[in-house]
């Protein structure tokens, strides 16, 4: 009889407790319902009005305003080595505390287009490296177009995210000319290039003013303000009728960004300080003369067969480069961008005031111009090579890599191939 009845004790127990764990599931489902419907109580009770939770992007970092109300808008910054997928780089808060879009960052292809291919001959031809093995999406790119018979050499080729078009500007071309932009389509894909716009002009107003200028200056009978070419230093574009070649050129914050180069007629060529950028949903391109705060970019110094990091989407360095006649050391960090840009971006607020406070970057080890340079990974180091030291040198092999934390230069291996103009 004593079995029997821990036997049923256990059993009563036993139920007792299953009883317990029920009623406390039940209680958690309770309050788990509440908490799930608290917000939208509060917010149809009350008036309150949901924010949206800080996006977040792999590979790159989000800019955002301190409170993320509805209408409120982000913007992607990518990670060295990764771009904004075409439509992901911004989003929007919309009512209900959701965003519009998802940001997202990609590794790019590389694209190689025309260029020097021996002493004497030029290409046109295009060529596409994939980094991405998975990507399935490899476009066939037509051959870049010539410009007064001749294939472009030292010219820019640009990637403009606003609209998805590849730009080609600049170059050295037979006969001089104007330099000028030819676009083709990543989203449309069509089997030829497109004449796009005039790099060192502006809008029709702005040139209309600037004729109005030359007959001004032509009333007055000289040129107050006039260098080389008869560029008038109060013209908004003063070099609108001269080709450009050997500039660098960067995608800043979606803008796209040419920068120095040299510039020429039929008769002279000389360096310029120049820069020029391109607003997209304008059509139009500005120069430094239009809204200084908005584009302090223009050069320290004039530069061609130079290099040009991004440092992020509102600063680059400047590095070497052929300079009033001779090959120079300079190197120089510069902001591109107004100060209310960057205003939510702390990270590079703190980069800024940083690099700010130093007393100047260090200087190459060696002249050099016409040499290659890129970022390396995670870091915001970067490595120069090849190049030449002067005019008459021979292309040189080295490579040099800049430490940013201790503001030098090392000298690292050489290139199994001298190179320049890479």
């Amino acid at each position: 009889s004593a079995k029997v009845v821990i036997l049923i004790f256990v059993i009563f127990n036993s139920t007792c407790q299953a009883n317990l764990v029920d009623k406390l599931e039940a209680r958690i489902k309770t309050l788990e319902d509440m908490m799930k419907n608290l917000e939208p109580e509060l917010v149809r009770r009350y008036g309150l009005i949901r924010h949206c939770e800080p996006p977040v992007a792999e590979n790159g970092r989000t800019v955002c305003p301190e409170k993320l109300a509805p209408n409120s808008k982000c913007r992607l910054i990518c990670n060295s080595g990764y771009i904004a997928s075409p439509g992901h780089n911004e989003t929007t808060c919309l009512d209900g505390g959701i965003w519009d879009n998802t940001l997202k960052c990609e590794v790019p292809v590389v694209i190689l287009a025309g260029g020097q291919t021996s002493d004497t001959d030029t290409d046109s031809s295009i060529e596409i490296f994939d980094l991405d093995q998975e990507k399935a999406c490899k476009p066939l790119i037509p051959n870049m177009p010539t410009q007064n018979g001749s294939n472009r050499n030292l010219h820019n080729l640009i990637y403009e995210p606003v609209h998805g078009d590849l730009l080609v500007c600049n170059g050295v071309v037979n006969g001089g000319g104007e330099a000028l932009c030819h676009s083709w389509s990543i989203q449309n894909q069509s089997q030829k290039w497109n004449f796009h716009s005039y790099p060192n002009k502006g809008s029709n107003i702005e040139m209309a003013l600037d004729n109005m200028q030359d007959m001004r200056a032509e009333l007055e009978g000289h040129l107050p303000g006039v260098g080389s070419f008869g560029r008038d230093a109060r013209k908004r574009h003063p070099e609108a009728k001269l080709g450009r070649y050997a500039a660098e050129s960067v995608t800043l914050d979606s803008r796209v960004h040419i920068l120095g180069g040299m510039v020429f007629d039929k008769n002279d060529h000389q360096s310029t300080q120049s820069s020029r950028y391109y607003l997209a949903l304008a059509g139009e391109w500005k120069g430094d003369f239009n809204n200084r705060i908005k584009q302090p970019c223009r050069l320290a110094k004039p530069r061609a067969f130079f290099c040009t990091i991004k440092v992020d989407e509102y600063g680059i360095v400047n590095i070497g480069g052929f300079s009033n006649q001779r090959v120079i050391t300079d190197v120089n960090y510069r902001v591109c961008t107004g100060r209310a840009d960057m205003a939510n971006d702390t990270n590079f607020q703190q980069f800024h005031k940083s690099a700010l406070q130093q007393s100047g970057m260090a200087s190459l080890p060696k002249p050099l111009s016409g040499h290659g340079c890129t970022r390396l990974p995670n870091t915001r180091d970067f490595i120069v090579t090849g190049g030449k030291r002067h005019e008459i040198d021979q292309t040189q092999a080295q490579t040099f890599v800049y430490s940013w934390a201790n503001n030098s230069w090392s000298k690292q291996w050489d290139m199994i191939t001298p190179r320049f103009g890479h």
